[in-house]
């Protein structure tokens, strides 16, 4: 598994390629569970809680969902060489919706 570093003032999150089942597991969530999904994806994805991205600013986000595009290339770029473009556009998209983060009518609170 690929996993880079991203580094936002002193918040430092590691970014980490999904499993052909995390994928599967993602693309299974409707869209009506919105909180869910996001908290998903950052679960699988990343080493933060979505609560720790509401102080960040979208620039700043916006690296993370980069960073969460590039690693998981690989899938994407075999998907769109057997002529799975909706699959790949599936998951790019699924990964670009952590800004809809703002947009949640409630997160969990943190336990820890």
């Amino acid at each position: 598994m690929t996993d880079e570093k991203v580094t936002i003032d002193k918040l430092a999150i590691t970014v980490n390629e999904l499993t052909m089942q995390q994928i599967a597991d993602l693309m299974k969530i409707d869209e009506e569970n919105a909180t869910t999904s996001v908290i998903k994806l950052l679960e699988a994805t990343t080493n933060i809680k979505a609560s720790e991205l509401m102080p960040l600013k979208p620039s700043e986000i916006q690296g993370i969902v980069d960073k969460m595009v590039e690693v998981n290339t690989p899938f994407l770029s075999q998907q769109r060489a057997i002529g799975n473009d909706l699959a790949a556009e599936a998951l790019e998209k699924l990964l670009r919706s952590v800004c809809m983060i703002a947009f949640l009518p409630s997160l969990p609170q943190d336990t820890e």
